[in-house]
């Protein structure tokens, strides 16, 4: 049937009509026409020698199946079980390794790292703590409050830095207006 085939690819090519309009136009499709009748001979000659080759081969084993019932099925596939059974559990645990290999990298990460200042590692809610203490101790000392300037002035009068007033007693916490 394929070496039928061949032979009819190269035999059932319908020409066209050459239609130029002088003799070197028609020439040319002429040219174009005997040119890919060609290559179609070339190629049907190639399928009917493939086609020959798979002829001459032998013939393959006809396979017959035969169905089996489940516990026979069961018995014969039985040793099939564990890798399957081993694989599906792999895959399952899967994500569970690799959490495992996320956390165990990032704890050596964490501790690789300097140990860090406590207003570094505070929360929102210490946070919130601290500021409401600092609140209840201003409202326990009324008029009373901290003053950053007092602190500086204080120190360049120890280190003798200062202005000349400066060496002078530091006053007491002024209020905040």
């Amino acid at each position: 049937m394929v070496d039928r085939a061949a032979r009819d690819l190269a035999e059932s090519v319908v020409l066209p009509r050459l239609d130029a309009g002088d003799a070197g136009g028609q020439a040319a499709q002429q040219a174009a026409i005997t040119s890919l009748l060609h290559l179609l001979a070339q190629r049907a000659e190639t399928l009917q020698a493939a086609a020959a080759e798979v002829l001459a081969l032998e013939p393959a084993a006809e396979v017959v199946y035969t169905p089996i019932s489940k516990a026979d099925a069961v018995i014969r596939y039985a040793g099939n079980f564990a890798p399957s059974w081993a694989g599906a559990i792999a895959i399952d645990l899967l994500p569970a390794v690799l959490v495992l290999i996320v956390a165990v990298a990032q704890g050596a990460v964490r501790a690789g790292r300097d140990p860090a200042e406590p207003e570094d590692s505070m929360t929102v809610a210490e946070l919130r703590a601290a500021v409401l203490a600092l609140r209840e101790v201003e409202a326990a000392a009324p008029g009373a409050a901290w003053d950053p300037e007092d602190e500086e002035t204080a120190s360049e009068a120890e280190d003798g830095s200062g202005s000349p007033g400066a060496a002078e007693p530091r006053p007491g916490p002024r209020a905040v207006e």
